[in-house]
């Protein structure tokens, strides 16, 4: 089971309510999409230092989710990736900004607030390019690496990404709500591990 569907079952199994929405927003580099493009200026791709990401997400009721079969909902979990990983998409999003320009913009997921209509929306990036083993500030490689910064938005979010340890396994960074966090420690203690800080050095396994 990937992340993105893991966190779309833990969705809908911890609400009671089957009318409630429940959103999934999945992070898309689009970066090797417009590289192959051949509308797009390459050189200029290559100097441009920063993101290029699109959000889609999914949106379906609890009582949608649990009538469905696990494979049902992954089908929709990759059918969502799929919409948003072509160099037609992108290049679209790029003319989209252009002409909104100057003007700010926000992913849509993060306009879906919990309240008695909605769950939780959740976003899903990924890490497995953050090479976290390489990394050396002048006193050895790293023994931990996670992704945390002061989010400051009801929009949960999730960041797995591989061990400082280089040894197979994932840090998992979640920043959801406590009926969330309680519901993994519950149904998945097999998966995921809490981490205790000892000291500013060194991490272990609870």
């Amino acid at each position: 089971m990937n992340i993105e569907v893991f966190n779309n079952n833990i969705l809908f199994n911890i609400s009671e309510e089957d009318q409630k929405r429940c959103k999934l927003g999945i992070v898309v580099n689009g970066r090797d999409f417009l590289r192959n493009s051949a509308s797009i200026n390459h050189k200029s791709l290559e100097n441009y230092f920063g993101n290029v990401l699109s959000v889609p997400y999914i949106d379906a009721s609890v009582g949608e989710l649990r009538s469905m079969p696990l494979s049902e909902i992954a089908d929709e979990v990759h059918a969502c990736v799929e919409s948003a990983s072509n160099g037609e998409h992108f290049r679209g999003l790029v003319d989209w900004v252009e002409n909104h320009r100057p003007f700010q913009a926000m992913c849509k997921i993060f306009s879906f607030l919990p309240s008695d209509t909605e769950e939780l929306a959740v976003l899903v990036s990924s890490g497995k390019n953050f090479s976290v083993t390489k990394m050396d500030f002048g006193w050895g490689r790293p023994s931990f690496g996670s992704f945390l910064f002061p989010w400051g938005d009801t929009t949960g979010f999730v960041m797995p990404m591989p061990s400082a340890t280089d040894d197979g396994d994932w840090i998992v960074y979640m920043h959801l709500t406590e009926k969330h966090l309680d519901f993994l420690e519950k149904e998945a203690p097999r998966i995921f591990t809490p981490f205790a800080f000892i000291s500013p050095l060194k991490v272990s396994k609870l």
